[in-house]
C-alpha cells in the first residue's frame, strides 16, 4: 500500500500542468563492458572517467582494483577491497593514461516512510494533497498525464500492486523497466524490495480504479528505475546509469526522490545529458535534512539550502508540506 506521507504535497506539483506534451530526442550515450568483481558493500569505489578506447580493465589491473562496472560517458567504478591511503590512491588513478577525472562514489538514501500508517481507504475525499493543488481542475482541462513516461529512479515498483496494474479492470500504469544496480532489464528486475519507490510511483500516477488513492496524474506510465538497494540507498554511478537508460527509453520525466549533501561528476553529467534530450527533472528538496520544523511554535530553522541533486540548476526541486501548508520534516 501507498504510505500517507507520501500522499502529501511532495511531487504534487510535477505532474499537474505536466508538461504533458514534449518529445525526446532518440541517441544513447551508452557504453557498456563486463565487470569482473563482485559488489562488495565495506570496499571502497572510485567512479573514473575515461577517454574514447582506454581499456577499463587495464586501468583497474594497474591501480590495484577489480573493475565493478561500466555506464554511460565512458565511466568505470573501480572497487578496492582494502585502502590505507585514499588520497593517495585518487592521485596514482589520476595519473594514468586516459584517465579524465576520478572522484570516491557517493551514497544516496531515498526519504524516510512513516511505518505503519498505509493508505488503504479508496474514499478520494480524504487525499487533501489532491484537492489543495487542485488536481480536478487540472483533469478536467486534460493534464491526466496521458501519452507521458514518468521514470522513478528509486528502490523499483512492486510490479503486481493494484493500484498500478489493475487485471481486473484492465488498467495498466507501468511500462519496461530496468535495474540500475545489477544493469538488467529482464522483466522482473525492477521488483521494489523497500517500498519507497512503489510509494512515489502510486503518489504520481496510482490508477482512477475505485481502489487505494489516486495519483496526481492517474494516465501518465510509470517507468521503474531501480538504482536503490533494500535499504534505501545507492550509489552516484548507479543512479546515473539508470538515469540514461531511462532518457534513451523513453523517458520524458524523470523523478528522483533521493538526496545526498555532495555534488559528483558521474550523476552531472546524467542530468545534464536528459536535460539535453529534452527530459524534465524532478527532484527532492531534503527539507529534513536541511530545515528543521518546529512543530510547536509552527517556526522553521533554516539549514544549508536544498539537497543534491534536487539543488542542480537542471533538477526541479520540489519540497512536502502537511495539511497546514508548514514545511515538513521529512
Amino acid at each position: 500500500m501507498f504510505r500517507k506521507n507520501h500522499n502529501q504535497v511532495l511531487l504534487s506539483v510535477l505532474l499537474i500542468l505536466a508538461l504533458l506534451f514534449f518529445s525526446v530526442p532518440t541517441g544513447s550515450a551508452y557504453a557498456n563492458q563486463e565487470p569482473d568483481a563482485e559488489y562488495i558493500p565495506e570496499a571502497y569505489r572510485l567512479v573514473v572517467q575515461l577517454t574514447e578506447g582506454t581499456d577499463p580493465a587495464a586501468v583497474a589491473g594497474q591501480s590495484g582494483a577489480e573493475l565493478l562496472r561500466t555506464g554511460p560517458f565512458n565511466y568505470c567504478v573501480l572497487q578496492f577491497k582494502h585502502i590505507e591511503d585514499r588520497s593517495a590512491v585518487l592521485q596514482q588513478v589520476l595519473v594514468q593514461p586516459g584517465v579524465l577525472s576520478a572522484e570516491w562514489s557517493t551514497t544516496y538514501q531515498v526519504g524516510d516512510l512513516l511505518q505503519g500508517e498505509n493508505i488503504g481507504d479508496p474514499e478520494y475525499k480524504e487525499q487533501w494533497g489532491l484537492h489543495r493543488i487542485r488536481a480536478p481542475h487540472a483533469w478536467v482541462a486534460g493534464a491526466t498525464g496521458k501519452g507521458v513516461i514518468v521514470a522513478v529512479v528509486d528502490t523499483g515498483v512492486d510490479l503486481d500492486h493494484p493500484d498500478l496494474m489493475d487485471d481486473s479492470r484492465r488498467l495498466y500504469n507501468l511500462v519496461q523497466g530496468y535495474n540500475a544496480i545489477t544493469q538488467s532489464a529482464e522483466p522482473g528486475a525492477e521488483q521494489d524490495d523497500h517500498g519507497h519507490g512503489t510509494a512515489v510511483a502510486g503518489v504520481i500516477a496510482a490508477l482512477a480504479n475505485d481502489l487505494g488513492i489516486v495519483g496526481v496524474a492517474p494516465e501518465a506510465m510509470i517507468m521503474p528505475i531501480k538504482a536503490m538497494d533494500k535499504n534505501g540507498k545507492g550509489e552516484d554511478s548507479i543512479i546515473a546509469d539508470g538515469i540514461v537508460w531511462a532518457v534513451d527509453h523513453g523517458a520524458r520525466i524523470i523523478n528522483l526522490s533521493i538526496g545526498a549533501e555532495s555534488q559528483t561528476q558521474v550523476l552531472d553529467d546524467a542530468i545534464l545529458y536528459a536535460a539535453s534530450k529534452g527530459c524534465l527533472l524532478v527532484g527532492a528538496s531534503g527539507n529534513a535534512a536541511d530545515y528543521k520544523a518546529d512543530r510547536r511554535m509552527g517556526s522553521i530553522t533554516s539549514g544549508h539550502g536544498v539537497a543534491y541533486p534536487g539543488a542542480h540548476p537542471e533538477v526541479l526541486a520540489v519540497a512536502a508540506t502537511d495539511e497546514n501548508d508548514r514545511i515538513t520534516d521529512f
